[in-house]
């Protein structure tokens, strides 16, 4: 173990840094990404005064449906059964807004997923915590109990 550097200059690198480390590299999209990115690029290019309902909608779905599929990665840890849940109140809730705003602009629809995406899924992870936690007391009190019976 090297002991800590209290003063003086940090010694330069072993390893010169190249560009190609530097920049953060992107990963290519999927397919479906893709996909709803398109949708998503499409009705952008529309202009404001000739987007419809069924354009709004299409814009909300396809930004719904991308920011589950971004965060897909993260969404596997858990059951299928709960992001499935999670997709549908993340409907409900985008169906809602729509219908109480049918002409909301696309930066209030983009603002409104985006926020109601985040709450849907930070409640999806303190009830999986809770539930966990309450599982584990459970298990520690059988534990307990199968002790005292021994």
């Amino acid at each position: 173990m090297a002991p800590p550097v209290t003063n003086g200059s940090r010694p330069a690198a072993s390893v010169p840094r190249t560009t190609a480390t530097s920049t953060p590299s992107t990963t290519p999209l999927s397919p479906a990404r893709q996909e709803q990115q398109a949708v998503i690029n499409d009705i952008k290019k529309k202009p404001t005064n000739q987007l419809t309902t069924a354009d709004r909608k299409a814009f909300a779905d396809a930004l719904g449906s991308d920011k589950l599929l971004e965060n897909m990665g993260f969404l596997g840890f858990f059951d299928q059964q709960v992001t499935a849940k999670m997709t549908e109140k993340l409907d409900a809730d985008i169906a809602k807004f729509l219908q109480s705003n049918p002409n909301a602009s696309l930066a209030d629809i983009e603002k409104h997923v985006t926020e109601r995406f985040k709450a849907q899924l930070s409640n999806m992870v303190v009830g999986k915590m809770a539930l966990d936690m309450a599982l584990e007391a459970m298990r520690k009190s059988l534990d307990k109990a199968d002790a005292w019976e021994g």
